[in-house]
């Protein structure tokens, strides 16, 4: 991001991100939001809806599915943005740090980093990479914070240490995504997205579906909506970086530019929202992830952590990000 746009963004952020206390005083209108969240779930088709809400004014909770796992796909990168944004707290790294990406460190599926790609080396600062991973979702800025961070080992410890036990980082993309899609381990020809393409075109179907069920079984890479609604909790009352650090991570999340069709879709006129979303690709008409998790700041300037996860649905794309859209509206709705 060029530094004047961050500069604004983080002056944004400062004016609208409010840090509530922990207190437990009241609850979600659960009536309505119950059943309405239940209507939701049944138009997944095929799949499951799990929801995860925190309002931050007084602490309260409310969840579907609370409890039980569901694959983050790319939600996976908040994880890991807090352990990079952790060691520069401690002095481990710098933001300005560069770090020089050569063609074998281009990861698979999504990545810009790949796409953009001239010569044989590029540069980029700590935090453009977390910008990058983020912002854009990009895999290859992801995999390379991931061994800066020390690996899914590290990253996982952190999230235990912050008592956030729900949620767990196994793989990098480069490992997770051929495996989902049924394809052998990674080959460097697969950062490119034509020859990607021509990798899956030649797997059966059979092999496709399998590795899919296989995904949506695995505990790997997996959050519980609790966890990760209470991660981003956490982070926005100050309770997992210092307050520099927690400003910066909530300004990127607010640049994100994927998923305007998820929360920010059921959000009212002059909100603002910092999320992250993550999505697999299709398998046979079905989508093993979309998801969306992020704090909203509505108008008042009052304060929610939505996180929202669609697994295994065989509705249409937009349909799937359209419930994430109502899951939303329902919860701002239910607000006492």
């Amino acid at each position: 991001m060029h530094p004047v746009r961050t500069l604004l963004t983080l002056t944004i952020l400062a004016s609208t991100i409010l840090i509530y206390p922990a207190a437990a005083h009241a609850e979600f209108r659960t009536d309505t939001l119950a059943a309405r969240i239940e209507a939701l779930d049944r138009e997944t088709g095929s799949g499951r809806l799990g929801v995860g809400l925190v309002d931050l004014k007084d602490g309260s909770a409310w969840s579907w599915r609370g409890d039980e796992r569901f694959p983050m796909q790319s939600v996976y990168k908040l994880p890991i943005a807090l352990a990079i944004l952790t060691a520069v707290d401690e002095g481990r790294l710098n933001l300005d740090d560069t770090i020089a990406l050569g063609r074998e460190d281009l990861s698979i599926q999504w990545s810009p980093i790949a796409r953009e790609f001239k010569g044989e080396r590029v540069t980029y600062t700590v935090r453009q990479l977390a910008e990058h991973a983020l912002q854009l979702s990009d895999n290859t800025a992801s995999d390379t914070l991931l061994r800066l961070a020390g690996g899914p080992g590290s990253v996982t410890a952190l999230l235990y240490r912050h008592g956030i036990a729900g949620m767990r980082v196994d793989r990098s993309e480069r490992e997770m995504q051929p495996e989902a899609l049924g394809l052998p381990p990674f080959q460097p020809e697969w950062a490119n997205e034509t020859a990607l393409a021509e990798a899956l075109n030649d797997l059966p179907p059979s092999v496709r579906r399998a590795a899919m069920v296989a995904y949506l079984a695995d505990v790997r890479d997996t959050t519980t909506p609790k966890a990760a609604a209470h991660l981003l909790a956490k982070l926005a009352r100050g309770e997992l970086l210092s307050e520099p650090m927690t400003r910066i991570f909530l300004g990127i999340l607010a640049g994100t530019r994927t998923g305007g069709s998820r929360i920010k879709a059921g959000v009212p006129e002059g909100s603002a929202v910092a999320h992250k979303t993550g999505t697999a690709m299709d398998v046979l008409g079905t989508g093993p992830a979309v998801n969306d998790v992020g704090i909203v700041t509505l108008p008042s300037g009052r304060q929610i952590v939505v996180a929202v996860f669609v697994a295994g649905s065989d509705r249409p794309p937009a349909e799937r990000e359209r419930l994430i859209a109502s899951v939303t509206r329902a919860a701002i709705e239910a607000l006492h």
